[in-house]
């Protein structure tokens, strides 16, 4: 039985978190050109990252966070604490 489960060993799903920023995105009306302007990322790669063609780096995952003024932890869990469309701003 080879039945594929979220993986909880530490890795991070690319999808899950191009996932969740792109429904944080549409829930708070930020377009992906907005996005890629105000963390300096050219729209091609976040488009890529979001539609998943590309894997997120750490340090992508960090600069679209710090531009949504979001905590990079919020785009990398299920706890519900950290699930809201409104997370509470912090730092990163």
């Amino acid at each position: 039985m080879n039945s594929r489960k979220k993986v909880n060993d530490g890795m991070i799903d690319n999808n899950d978190v191009a996932t969740k920023i792109k429904k944080y995105i549409e829930s708070e009306g930020i377009t992906q050109t907005h996005l890629a302007k105000i963390s300096n990322i050219k729209l091609k790669s976040l488009n890529d990252i979001l539609n998943g063609r590309v894997k997120i780096t750490v340090e992508a995952l960090q600069t679209i966070s710090k531009a949504l003024k979001v905590p990079v932890v919020f785009f990398l869990t299920d706890k519900p604490e950290f699930n809201g469309n409104t997370p509470e701003k912090g730092e990163n």
